[in-house]
């Protein structure tokens, strides 16, 4: 049996990261909406949730943390996802003033530290511990 190219297997790789991100992302944000508001919230937030799983796996891309060259290097790697997530949050910040929405902080506070720290988060970050 041939082994697959690297180029394929890195493909695989990077998509089951994006994947194992965005499934993070919807916990974080799931779970920060449970602890923030009870369920008692605005479809504002219901909307919000849905979309930071997206915005999360496109900062983490845009921020490179999805380079091939970047999976496995340890510092590198977490300087990519901090930076993926400092830019998100201050993104998010500055369009909720922007559009004057009140964005709680709290739940900013809760979903994204959460999201940055969990094992799997930014670009398989988890997969160099194992």
């Amino acid at each position: 049996m041939l082994a697959p190219s690297s180029a394929t297997w890195a493909r695989e790789y990077i998509r089951r990261a994006a994947v194992s991100d965005f499934m993070v992302a919807t916990i974080c944000s799931t779970v920060a909406l449970q602890v923030r508001f009870d369920w008692n919230l605005g479809i504002e937030y219901v909307l919000f949730s849905v979309i930071v799983p997206m915005l999360w796996v496109a900062s983490l891309s845009l921020s490179g943390a999805y380079n091939i060259r970047c999976i496995g290097t340890g510092s590198e790697e977490f300087r990519k996802v901090l930076n993926a997530a400092f830019g998100l949050t201050a993104g998010l910040a500055i369009l909720s003033y922007a559009v004057n929405t009140e964005l709680s902080r709290e739940y900013l506070l809760l979903t994204m530290p959460t999201l940055t720290g969990s094992p799997g988060a930014g670009g398989g970050a988890s997969a160099t511990d194992g």
